[in-house]
């Protein structure tokens, strides 16, 4: 079953089965051994809270369908929601959601321009597309600015259009480095 899953994987996060991504994918995560996968069912899955954030164990059986983590927290008025998501095999990308996200009403594949400003810095944009009812960033490296300054800030105010969310950092650097351990 867990080949299956692996596959299913696989086919929703690549073009389709006749390509070239979809064989690689399932060439680098699909072929385990059965010691590899016992070894890998042997470490303990991490869940839990520190500070403002929380984390918990992605299933491969619902969206966003990666064997992974998400790191999590809420904006100071609850109304938007900041996940970090770090997939096995190396993806990595910011997700926003929440009331404030929904009022934004992007078409699908329309990016919206998001500026991240950590403590009293001037901040940096990333263009966010519509992805299930949430907005998401590109793929990040590990090195990503935006990463290094989650892990190292104590707050984030996000930006876009006229509204602004403040979040506190408060535990992301021991959300993030759970889920950057697991997908390295």
């Amino acid at each position: 079953m867990v080949f299956q899953r692996c596959i299913w994987t696989c086919l929703a996060n690549t073009p389709g089965a006749a390509s070239p991504e979809y064989g690689a994918c399932v060439e680098e995560n699909c072929n385990e051994t059965e010691e590899q996968q016992a070894e890998q069912s042997a470490k303990p899955i991490q869940q839990g809270q520190r500070g403002n954030w929380t984390i918990h164990k992605l299933s491969i059986d619902e969206p966003p369908y990666y064997d992974g983590y998400a790191a999590n927290t809420q904006s100071s008025n609850g109304k938007m929601w900041l996940s970090f998501v770090c997939g096995k095999g190396g993806d990595k990308y910011i997700s926003i959601s929440g009331s404030r996200v929904d009022a934004l009403s992007l078409a699908a594949g329309q990016s919206k321009r998001v500026t991240f400003s950590f403590d009293r810095d001037a901040g940096m944009d990333l263009d966010l597309g519509e992805y299930e009812g949430a907005i998401i960033s590109d793929m990040l490296p590990t090195n990503h600015q935006v990463i290094r300054q989650m892990q190292s800030s104590n707050r984030l105010n996000i930006r876009f259009g006229s509204h602004f969310e403040t979040f506190s950092l408060k535990g992301s650097s021991w959300a993030l480095n759970i889920a950057l351990d697991y997908c390295r």
